[in-house]
């Protein structure tokens, strides 16, 4: 879904302020690139050049509705204009084409090539959910795709190079199934997950689901320093006492690390977040705290 592109923008702007060789591959589908944050998300994206893959599944459908009522272009991968930034379109059931693509514009992006768009040009074969029995498909439609089924062209292309025998198909379909088997054994007789390690891996690194602000890598807490931010995250602190003309009708102008906007550092509201002007009660110089 669109609104997951924003996240993947920023875990790629983060290995890129850490100088680090990692590269964040997204998927999304056809429907999520009318979203404002697919929008948003690629536009910081190509702005900031950073190391980001996303993929566009182009099933033909979002949930029920057409492609080609939602939207005039003929190809997805033409939104990358837009950007500045690289756009292919691949038939999205041919392994081989898929991969290819994808390593492609992974190792350009890992070399600071930017970002990239790819679509995927596949189809949906079943309802976007349970609930959804995709009467709206025509019959048709769903033989034609049927035909083209990704893991059967592959598997007779293996077949056709000589690369899979019968016997080596047979030695993966059995090993799969007991693997499965294995996994379906093990689930069905662990005991139910200690509620108290529900946060772990989720506010900490260390394992102990612990909440704590983590210390920032050196060029993000160095740049912090420029600026006069702080280097660890901290509580959102009151309104200073003199404020006034607060959103929403609440106090105005807010103190150091808030939770909304930019705000000044001695408690000045330096940009207003719902986009009206921040009343200042303190007239003091203050600096911005960036990126809070």
């Amino acid at each position: 879904i669109g609104a997951t592109l924003p996240v993947a923008a920023g875990t790629a702007l983060a290995a890129k302020l850490r100088d680090e060789a990692r590269v964040t591959l997204a998927f999304i589908g056809d429907g999520g690139t009318n979203t404002g944050d697919f929008h948003e998300a690629l536009n910081l994206a190509a702005a900031a050049w950073v190391p980001l893959v996303v993929i566009v599944e182009n099933n033909g459908y979002a949930y029920s509705t057409p492609t080609s009522t939602h939207t005039r272009l003929t190809s997805l991968a033409q939104r990358a204009a837009a950007y500045g930034i690289p756009g292919s379109s691949v038939d999205g059931n041919d392994v081989a084409a898929v991969y290819g693509a994808t390593h492609a514009a992974i190792e350009r992006a890992r070399g600071g090539g930017g970002p990239a768009l790819i679509e995927a040009r596949t189809f949906r074969m079943s309802g976007h959910s349970e609930a959804d029995s995709a009467e709206y498909v025509p019959v048709d439609t769903l033989i034609e795709w049927a035909q083209r089924d990704p893991i059967t062209q592959f598997e007779a292309r293996l077949v056709a190079g000589g690369t899979l025998t019968d016997e080596r198909k047979a030695a993966i379909l059995a090993r799969v199934a007991a693997e499965v088997e294995d996994a379906v054994r093990y689930a069905e007789a662990s005991p139910p997950p200690d509620p108290e390690s529900l946060a772990v891996h989720v506010f900490s690194d260390d394992g102990t689901g612990a909440i704590k602000p983590r210390r920032l890598p050196p060029p993000l807490a160095d740049r912090r320093q420029r600026v006069g931010a702080p280097t660890i995250p901290i509580a959102p602190e009151a309104p200073g006492a003199n404020e006034t003309n607060g959103m929403g009708g609440g106090n105005g102008a807010h103190g150091t690390a808030t939770m909304n906007g930019m705000y000044g550092a001695n408690g000045a509201n330096g940009a207003s977040d719902a986009g009206n002007t921040g009343n200042i009660s303190d007239p003091s110089p203050h600096e911005e705290v960036v990126g809070h």
